[in-house]
């Protein structure tokens, strides 16, 4: 077992024995971990963001760290932030295929009214 996991083995044992609930999100999903369960995406967000703000010993505040990959999904934040969706500009080629596809499809619909006139 790494250092690490023992450390945090170690400060929930204790947290129980002083009779400290560590009720915050993601000190559940930690000790599952911890204990070699399997978890969702989404669990092993809110374990990290749990083992990065020290298990919340501070309380559930928002970690206050916007550059973190993980913020936007972060269960405490103060503003609710989605993560930012690149933009992907069409090529050249992508906007001259395009153009022709359009020009292809006007070109079909005039057929059809003409055939059907």
């Amino acid at each position: 077992m790494s250092g690490c996991a023992q450390n945090v083995k170690a400060l929930i044992s204790i947290n129980q024995r002083e009779g400290r609930k560590m009720k915050a999100r993601g000190v559940k999903e930690l000790k599952a971990y911890l204990n070699g369960d399997r978890l969702t995406q989404r669990q092993a967000i809110i374990a990290k963001c749990a083992d990065c703000t020290n298990y919340y010993a501070d309380g559930k505040n928002d970690c206050l760290i916007p550059d973190c990959p993980l913020y936007p999904y972060q269960p405490y934040q103060l503003t609710v932030s989605k993560p930012k969706k690149s933009v992907k500009t069409p090529t050249m080629g992508q906007k001259e295929a395009l153009a022709r596809g359009r020009i292809r499809a006007k070109e079909n619909r005039e057929a059809k009214v003409l055939i059907n006139q």
